[in-house]
């Protein structure tokens, strides 16, 4: 169970559509606990660590 981190990293791939990612706690619709919007990494299959702070 994810407990307030002071960040997390995520792999990511994307082909440069317009994207967020939404980090919650516990669950769908727990506290949110930090949006990222997701760069572009050159395709699907080239993937990128992107690094989320806390709000």
């Amino acid at each position: 169970m994810l407990r307030e981190p002071s960040g997390r990293c995520f792999r990511i791939g994307s082909n440069g559509a317009r994207a967020a990612l939404e980090v919650r706690l516990d669950s769908s619709d727990g506290k949110l606990i930090g949006k990222p919007d997701v760069s572009e990494t050159g395709g699907w299959q080239t993937w990128k660590t992107q690094k989320l702070q806390n709000r």
